[in-house]
């Protein structure tokens, strides 16, 4: 077994690290959606403020989403369109503006409004040179070498007389930088700088020589510049300080021809050529340029603005993208694997890395490293094996894999059958057994189920659900066949798809038909239906797939899926079912496969493609893929060595990894609402804009169709949408990825329009944009048409305003009733509560005093002084906790009555102060390993107070501390004087609170769970007075409380008291503390005590310290730490404890062979019958409750170690080899021989009908005398009748436990003569068969 685990642990490792990519690969491709181009060859490409980017071709400009594109063309006769067609460049002109430079003029267009504003005729792309940054500030280089200057007040250029500007001709670029510098990239080894701020008339162009070679190329990406000089190398100008970096030597990169373009893509260099090359130089290989595989000339590059990917204008294939290839759903169409054209039905991902796949009329198939070979393209044939009719396969439709688990290669196969099919690995055959007894059963199976190494279930949509005896170990064979059919309402379920097993001994079982899910015991062959599953509809129970997981089912029907919770049930004891439907959400409720992952979600494959199911925030995502989308029944396979998971579909099959989907991108694409369509023609939104931020249509503009869109031009098909117009209807519509939303004649009034979108699918909330519009009503309908009804309307509004009045009183005053009920219904429960926890905080000290006075009265003068001291120490400390609940309580009291009236004002030196109430508790941090400040300013300061109330608050304050202080963490109290105040504040590091949590710390009742456990914790009381009490007395002496807290990391609370006038003196009061340590002596029996009470555990270990050796743990996992170390000789245990109770700890002890045979005590302050009747029916030997007598407890231990004792004298004596065996005497030896013959037997009866001596002789290796010889000296029987003893032993217990008919039972005890057989059954056990089941059945 351990050689098995080892494998299977390597080869899950194996595919982990296969899985692991070191660096996503660029990708080169056409961008998507781009069918409405006005032309292919992009001349130039920009990205404006809002992300859109704008595509200038040879025939018009087109403005491109994502998912639509929207083209500006050339029109005659209209004078706000475009100058001409063929758009040589864009630049940005502010936030809200672009400009489009045409070979017949430069336009600026509106964005708001898409409309073009401005013309400028004598401005061309052909002829000049034009620059702008993302200010909008323009510039323009005419070929006179006249430079303009874009005048926005003006709305126009103007000319700027500028000293040394170089001719048009003779620049290789003009950019202009952030600051307002002009550069200019001449072919020479210099760049030209000119300076246009403002408030120069005629600036002068500076002349830098900061290259040593010519340039040959120079281009920008609208920040920096980037040129290579005759050299051949490759320079980075970053600007505006005009830096220049070396990049690296392009001289193998240029033999592609000339450089059109540069852009930067993080640390990589794309650049792009002329010709059909397109390449990135590599940082991480040197800068190593490596080309995509593209056949196409590129125009120009440049980096997208929001997302890590550059785009490319080429020459005829319109926009290319280049970014990181992510891709996170592999769909493999089946024609990419020869030989495969029928639906995929199953699917099995083996240790070696292979993926084997089950199909519907094509066999079966074995795809080699499938993670390298089934992600794009045409898988190798050299990677695949296909199995058929002629490799062993009965029938070629395979619908299911169950990997053996207990024979090791061996995968069992679901057919159609005839007959048990099973593939080994070591030989690459496969088999199929067709004999047994009703084999013909095993027809249609489309489920496996592997229980133990002789036993195998199978879900049979022809006959329902099978069991299938094989024999063990070697070549399988069949033994026999048992059919189960489940009935419900008259119906008769024999359709099954799919099952799956709890891991204990419940098996699953999905019915057909409406039916539901049973519940069937595979242990009593009994079972069950889950009720509410079909409640809702029969559909729901249609269930073609079923999975279990951590007490959930998950489940897929015809008309959606669920989860039903097995660990929670509603009020009919039936367990919590979770419906998934439409109106969830899901484009599809047709649910094929459902399959949890193993990273929190729920996958299910639809008609319609994949969802993804978020439990944790109710949240539903529709994955839809152009290739594979309508899925098969119960095709989902979850791989056991790693997070990929499988759906097989009629055209192929979609895998992915459940872990890398959970790798999420932060980006946030920006949304839009990018194009409107009303009646029918298209329109621009702004149109319809209104002042206040909405839109208005006429009441004839009432069918719109509304485009939207979220700007991810990466993954943006894998964006899903849904919409709901309010103020038409209150249902959400989800179309899966599709981005418009339509609606006709809608009626007058106000609309919003809200649209959700999820831009991934690890995405577990929903990003959500708005849209207000309003259809104006028609003439009759406005307000001046209603002036006519005006007193009808008034009168009607009176009415109604007085209704509504009245149903406010009355619903007003049934609110208040209600809410008083409430809330004295509440307070009863707090009370309850409260006196609750102080009764039980009660137990533990009450318990120690009766315990340390048992001790005094028992040792009374036979002790020193010195002991007897430490016994009255302890008893005074402990009498002092419970004095301490009281006068909490008395406290509390006094509060609620408004004592404190009267204050006892006196000068208390501060260090003596916390030197008494506050030093006293840094021994019990030191015993936690608590670091323990204590920081007075100034010791000797007098401090006008009132003593009590100062003891109290430091005293509550610190033991708050100390309680919610882990071990090894910081308690620090400081004590100093502020303007003529007093500041106390204690800090101590912990789990911390939350907001909301700080604001109810000082309610009354207060108390808090989830605190960091130590030693003084599992001693202290928490009632929930100490902070209310502290917060009163602090407000009494007229100062203040506050706290501060950060979740995780510490507590501080701060109390600032004013300076009061003296009335008399103080006093003050010491404590001690004691401490006790227990003697271990190696020579005396073992106990071990558990108990959360430290005090508890001192106080047994005294006890019982004198016989024994007492060690001690303070919760169940301590103790089995100590049980690792030395199993002790007795366990002492309480109930109540923190992690893990005693209950558990017992039944824990009593399944482990080392510890089952302990004596456990029990030591609760449970003492209902109920409490001990469990503890006891968890295998505890006694039960005693708390308070407990020191003699008892010590004569109960004596008494059970002695019979432990006397038990082993008994087995290690010659006594025990003696015992009873069928009603004799007999030795160990003659007893171990009786159960040898009895195996024998039993192994052989069932095979041979003549079984006897002789034979049973031969198989024991002796003759017929030496057995007859044993058999007199072990056994009352001859060895004949000891083998009918047998044969009818073995059918009892069959009449018992199974429902086989007598006579079935007779053939499997090896007899053929049923008159024989019963005359010996009744001469064993006085009555026939029959009569011995129904005797049983009816005592039971």
């Amino acid at each position: 077994m351990s050689i098995r685990k080892l494998f299977f642990f390597l080869a899950a490792l194996l595919v982990v690290l296969t899985t692991q990519d070191s660096k996503a690969a660029l990708k080169f491709k056409r961008a998507s959606h781009l069918e409405n181009l006005t032309n292919s060859s992009i001349l130039y490409a920009h990205q404006d403020s809002r992300g859109y980017i704008w595509l200038g071709s040879y025939d018009g400009l087109n403005r491109y989403d994502g998912r639509n594109v929207k083209a500006f063309r050339f029109e005659l006769n209209n004078p706000d369109g475009l100058s001409g067609n063929i758009i040589e460049n864009i630049f940005s002109a502010g936030d809200d503006y672009l400009w489009i430079l045409t070979t017949m003029g430069l336009d600026k267009l509106d964005l708001n409004t898409n409309k073009f504003t401005e013309h400028y005729g004598d401005i061309r792309g052909n002829r000049s040179r034009m620059t702008t940054n993302e200010a909008g500030n323009a510039w323009v280089l005419h070929p006179s070498g006249l430079l303009q200057h874009y005048n926005s007040e003006k709305h126009r250029f103007e000319n700027v007389r500028a000293k040394g500007v170089p001719a048009n001709d003779n620049v290789l670029n003009m950019i202009i930088d952030d600051t307002g510098n002009l550069w200019f990239f001449l072919p020479e080894h210099r760049v030209v700088k000119l300076n246009t701020s403002e408030g120069v008339a005629e600036p002068v162009a500076e002349s830098i020589n900061i290259f040593d070679k010519p340039l040959s190329v120079a281009v920008d990406d609208g920040q920096d510049a980037y040129v290579v000089d005759t050299d051949n190398r490759l320079f980075r100008v970053v600007l505006p300080t005009g830096t220049v970096e070396y990049v690296c030597d392009m001289t193998d990169a240029l033999v592609h021809g000339r450089i059109s373009d540069i852009a930067r893509l993080g640390d990589d260099y794309i650049v792009a050529f002329s010709g059909a090359a397109t390449g990135v130089l590599d940082h991480t290989r040197n800068y190593r340029f490596v080309t995509f595989q593209n056949d196409v000339g590129v125009f120009q590059v440049f980096h997208d603005k929001r997302q890590q990917l550059v785009w490319c204008s080429t020459d005829g294939q319109g926009l290319a993208q280049i970014h990181e290839d992510n891709v996170l759903f592999h769909t493999v169409r089946s024609s990419q694997i020869p030989g495969l054209s029928k639906p995929i039905r199953s699917f099995y991902a083996s240790p070696d890395s292979s993926l084997w796949i089950g199909t519907k009329g094509s066999g079966l198939f074995r795809i080699a490293n499938y993670r390298r070979h089934s992600v794009e393209g045409q898988i190798p044939a050299s990677a695949i094996k296909r199995y058929g009719l002629a490799d062993g396969l009965t029938d070629d439709q395979v619908f299911a894999f169950f990997p053996s688990l207990y024979r090791p290669g061996q995968v069992w196969l679901g057919t159609r059958g005839p007959g048990l099919t099973w593939y080994n690995a070591s030989t690459d055959k496969i088999t199929v057994l067709t004999n047994g007894k009703n084999v013909s059963y095993i027809d249609q199976i489309h489920d496996i189920f592997e229980q133990n190494d002789t036993t195998l279930w199978l879900a049979s949509t022809r006959w329902g659900l099978l069991k299938c005896r094989i024999t063990s170990g070697g070549q399988p064979k069949i033994e026999s066949v048992e059919l189960f059919q489940f009935i419900k309402d008259k119906y008769i379920c024999n359709e099954v798809y799919s099952m799956t097993f709890d891991g204990k001994h419940t098996l699953y079982v999905g019915c057909r038909g409406g039916l539901g899910i049973v519940r069937f015991n595979i242990l009593t062959n009994t079972y069950d239906f889950i009720e509410n599953v079909t409640d809702c509809s029969p559909n729901i129970g249609d269930v073609i797939s079923i999975y279990y997981e951590k007490g959930k089912l998950y489940f897929g029907a015809s008309s959606g899926g669920g989860i039903v919770n097995l660990n929670k049930t509603d009020a009919n004891g039936n367990p919590e079912v979770k419906l998934l439907t439409r109106a969830d959400g899901m484009d599809n409720d047709m649910v094929h496969s459902i399959l949890p992952d193993k990273v929190g979600n729920v996958w299910m494959a639809t008609n319609k493609g994949l969802v993804r199911y978020n439990p944790a925030s109710d949240v539903v995502f529709n994955i839809n893929s152009k290739d594979v989308r309508e899925f098969c029944d119960n095709a989902g396979h979850r791989s056991a060595l790693s997070s990929d998971m499988f759906f097989g579909a009629l055209n192929g099959f979609t895998w992915f990894s459940a872990e890398g989907i959970t790798s999420k991108s932060d980006f946030k694409p920006e949304f839009h609402f990018s194009l409107l369509r009303v009646n029918g023609r298209e329109c621009e939104l702004s149109d319809y804009a209104c002042d206040n931020g909405k839109y208005e249509f006429s009441s004839s503009d009432n069918s719109l169709r509304i485009s939207f869109n979220a700007l991810d031009y990466i993954a943006g098909d894998d964006i899903s949408y849904s919409y709901m117009l309010e103020g038409l209807d209150d249902q959400w519509v989800s179309d899966g990825g599709e981005n418009t939303a339509s609606f006709s004649n809608l009626p007058p009034g106000d609309y919003c329009l809200r649209v959700r979108y999820w831009n991934n699918p690890w995405e577990t909330n929903y990003q959500e944009k708005t849209l207000d519009f309003t259809i104006r009503p028609p003439w009759y309908r406005t307000k001046a048409a209603y002036v006519g009804y005006g007193v009808e309307f008034i009168l009607l509004m009176m009415l109604v305003a007085c209704e509504l009045r009245r149903r406010y009183h009355r619903r007003r005053d049934e609110m208040e009733r209600t809410l008083n009920e409430r809330n004295r219904e509440q307070l009863d429960n707090d009370r309850v509560e409260f006196f609750t926890n102080i009764t039980h905080e009660l137990c533990s000290p009450l318990t120690m005093i009766m315990g340390l006075s048992n001790i005094l009265e028992e040792k009374y003068g036979v002790i020193d002084k010195k002991e007897y001291k430490k016994y009255l120490d302890s008893l005074a400390t402990h009498s002092g906790h419970l004095n301490e609940l009281i006068q909490e309580i008395l406290e509390f009291r006094k509060m609620e009555e408004g004592g404190y009236k009267k204050l006892n004002i006196q000068p208390v030196r501060l260090g003596n102060l916390f030197e008494r109430r506050v030093q006293p508790y840094e021994s019990i941090a030191a015993e936690n390993d608590i670091s323990f400040t204590v920081d007075i300013e100034n010791p000797d300061l007098r401090w006008n107070t009132d003593t009590s109330c100062i003891n109290k608050i430091l005293s509550n304050l610190t033991t708050n501390a100390l309680k919610y202080t882990p071990v090894g963490g910081r308690i620090d109290i400081r004590c100093r004087e502020i303007d003529d105040r007093l500041e106390i504040t204690v800090y101590n590091t912990g789990s911390g609170l939350s907001q909301e949590d700080c604001q109810k710390l000082f309610n009354r009742y207060t108390t808090f769970e989830n605190i960091d456990r130590n030693g003084y914790r599992d001693m202290a009381s928490r009632h929930g007075l100490g902070l209310y009490i502290t917060h009163s007395l602090v407000e009494r002496l007229g100062g203040t409380i506050s706290v501060e807290s950060e979740q995780g990391q510490y507590v501080r609370f701060t109390v600032i008291l004013p300076h009061i006038p003296v009335e008399g003196a103080d006093t003050c009061s010491s404590e001690t503390d004691t401490e006790g340590h227990a003697l271990e002596d190696t020579d005396k029996p073992d106990i071990l005590v558990v108990d959360d009470n430290k005090d508890i555990l001192w106080l047994l270990t005294n006890v019982l310290s004198d016989k024994y050796v007492v060690r001690t743990a303070i919760s169940v996992e301590k103790a089995m730490q100590e049980i690792e170390r030395k199993v002790p000789s007795l366990i002492i245990t309480d109930i109540m404890m923190p992690d893990i109770d005693g209950i558990a700890f017992i039944k824990t002890l009593r399944s482990q062979k080392y510890t089952r045979h302990l004596p456990i005590v029990i030591l609760s302050a449970k003492i209902a019958d109920s409490d001990k009747i469990v503890g006891l029916d968890a295998g505890a030997d006694a039960y005693v409750v708390k308070p407990f007598s020191n003699k008892f407890i010590t004569t109960l231990v004596d008494r059970l170690l002695a019979r432990k004792q006397t038990e082993q004298t008994y087995y290690n004596s010659s006594e025990s080899n003696v015992t009873l065996h069928e009603g004799a005497e007999v030795s160990r030896e003659d007893k171990e021989f009786m159960e040898r013959v009895r195996k024998v037997i039993l192994d052989k009866m069932a095979h041979e009908d003549k079984f006897g001596a002789n034979e049973l002789a031969d198989e024991l290796g002796m003759d017929v005398r030496t057995l007859y010889r044993r058999f007199k000296a072990s056994s009352n029987y001859t060895p004949n009748d000891y083998i009918r003893y047998c044969r009818c032993a073995y059918a009892a217990r069959l009449l018992l436990t199974t429902n086989l008919t007598v006579l079935e039972i007779i053939y499997r005890t090896g007899v053929n003569n049923r008159t024989a057989f019963n005359a010996d059954f009744k001469k064993f056990y006085n009555m026939t068969p029959s009569e011995y089941r129904k005797t049983h059945f009816k005592a039971e």
